[in-house]
């Protein structure tokens, strides 16, 4: 069964936006600078729907491997660069997961237990003997990817096309100092992702 994902591109959004400003010149798509707002304040609204606290979506959570290496120094790798936070970690090759540490309390572990300690865009893994060539799964939940290309679709459900523009629209009318415009549709966007519920609750 096929993901539903967005059902707009990034031109027709710039589109909504536009008419939903008023179609004022500065914000005219036709136009290099007019273009270039509107995918600012898309893409601002499309980072803000995707924050965790706003909604978990299924399409941001994803996984990187990394393969251990014994003589690795202090255990350290580099993580994705779209990394939010690490939901788990688990070693596929034995099927254990690791359990978290703050990064100072890794320094203090015991040989042989498989925990982990994030430090920015660092994990830090235990390099026991015989995990040479091993892999470690690392679940995360990550950042959207900008929009950039007219004929772009976001990686989320389509809900969240109307609560994108909703939320642009705030961006958009704050910029251009109609704060009362910019209240509403704050709150507007607020109200529609409030609606959006996760399918795990049902299930």
């Amino acid at each position: 069964i096929a993901t539903i994902l967005s059902i707009m591109t990034l031109a027709e959004i710039r589109t909504e936006l536009h008419l939903l400003l008023g179609q004022q010149s500065t914000t005219d798509p036709d136009n290099a600078t007019g273009e270039a707002r509107l995918n600012r304040w898309i893409n601002f609204a499309y980072r803000w729907a995707c924050v965790p606290k706003v909604f978990l979506h299924p399409a941001m959570r994803k996984r990187q491997d990394i393969v251990l290496s014994e003589d690795q120094d202090d255990e350290e790798y580099n993580l994705a660069d779209d990394i939010v936070f690490i939901d788990f970690v688990r070693n596929i090759d034995t099927g254990r997961r690791y359990r978290p540490q703050q990064p100072r309390e890794f320094l203090d572990r015991t040989a042989g237990t498989e925990r982990y300690a994030r430090r920015g865009d660092t994990i830090f893994l235990h390099a026991n003997a015989g995990t040479d060539g091993q892999v470690v799964r690392v679940y995360y939940y990550g950042r959207p990817e900008l929009l950039e290309a007219g004929g772009q679709m976001t990686m989320i459900h389509e809900w969240w096309d109307q609560v994108i523009i909703q939320k642009a629209g705030f961006y958009g009318w704050a910029t251009l100092g109609n704060l009362n415009a910019a209240d509403f549709h704050r709150e507007s966007a607020a109200a529609l992702a409030n609606d959006a519920t996760d399918a795990l609750s049902f299930e």
